[in-house]
């Protein structure tokens, strides 16, 4: 058997099943167990910490290291070899099958969202969610199939969302207005949208032609009221500021998951988006159930 010290100077990470690596974290085979443990009845913390231990030893023994890190299918497979060794046969059966409904549970998901990875986003909603957004919300490519992860889609959403806030930083908007701008060119851009999808982004984030028009609509709307401090093609064009000044990026984290919060009816039909900060509460109007976050 190795001490925890041994582990932590041997196997300091694990290879996912998407091919990347990240942090071993031993814990994770401790609660895996322990709920093999409970479906068997036997709710012993101190006996999942003792088989834990047992299969950082079987890793360490084949040859598992830094420079050779294990998969998780290798750690799993070590947790069914401890069970099985240690003459705990209920406890293994239970193990392989929630390991079995596990793999059930990835694979349905990766058929529904036509995905052979999944990325973490998608990890975190059950599988009755990622039908709702399947059939609804993802976007599909001319033979039905859906060519858009959760994670994109809200990418996709966060972008729409924020459009109207970065009109509205003080670089390029002016509150007291008295600016006049020419709005015809922008004007011209709405006939020709299908010329700006994909190409045009904020940082590193493209905007679809549905976001330009956002974009355009916004700017009209602004400099209507005289509130637009750049014209629309210059030197000081509002597309290349906004593109290029990080004071008015810094307000655009469509990756962020926790600024995004979904308000879902109870037939989980997504009825709002709320982009809000970690500290926010979201609208005390709707029920718990029908608010989550992305994290």
């Amino acid at each position: 058997m190795i001490d925890n010290t041994q582990v932590e100077s041997s196997i300091a990470e694990i290879r996912k099943r998407n091919g990347k690596v990240t942090s071993f974290n031993k814990e994770k085979i401790t609660n895996a167990i322990y709920k093999a443990l409970d479906a068997t009845g036997q709710r012993d913390l101190d006996l999942a910490v003792n088989l834990t231990d047992g299969v950082l030893s079987k890793l360490y023994k084949q040859g598992f290291s830094s420079s050779y890190p294990p998969s998780v299918e290798d750690i799993q497979d070590m947790v069914e070899a401890t069970l099985i060794d240690k003459g705990l046969s209920e406890i293994a059966k239970a193990y392989i099958l929630y390991r079995h409904e596990r793999r059930k549970i990835r694979d349905d998901k990766m058929r529904v969202l036509n995905l052979k990875i999944l990325d973490p986003v998608s990890k975190n909603f059950d599988l009755n969610c990622l039908r709702v957004l399947a059939s609804r919300y993802l976007v599909r490519n001319n033979k039905t199939e859906i060519i858009e992860s959760p994670s994109q889609m809200f990418e996709r959403v966060s972008i729409l969302v924020a459009i109207g806030d970065l009109l509205r930083d003080s670089v390029i908007f002016s509150k007291e207005g008295g600016i006049n701008q020419n709005v015809e060119e922008a004007r011209s851009y709405l006939g020709k949208l299908d010329d700006f999808d994909y190409k045009f982004k904020f940082g590193q984030h493209y905007l679809n032609k549905w976001h330009f028009r956002s974009l355009i609509n916004h700017y009209i709307d602004l400099a209507m009221k005289n509130q637009m401090k750049v014209k629309t093609i210059s030197k000081d064009s509002f597309a290349e500021i906004i593109r290029d000044e990080k004071e008015v990026l810094i307000n655009l984290k469509p990756l962020d998951p926790s600024s995004i919060v979904i308000i879902q009816d109870q037939k989980g039909r997504i009825k709002r988006y709320e982009q809000v900060s970690k500290t926010k509460t979201p609208n005390k109007r709707f029920k718990p159930e029908q608010i989550f976050h992305l994290s």
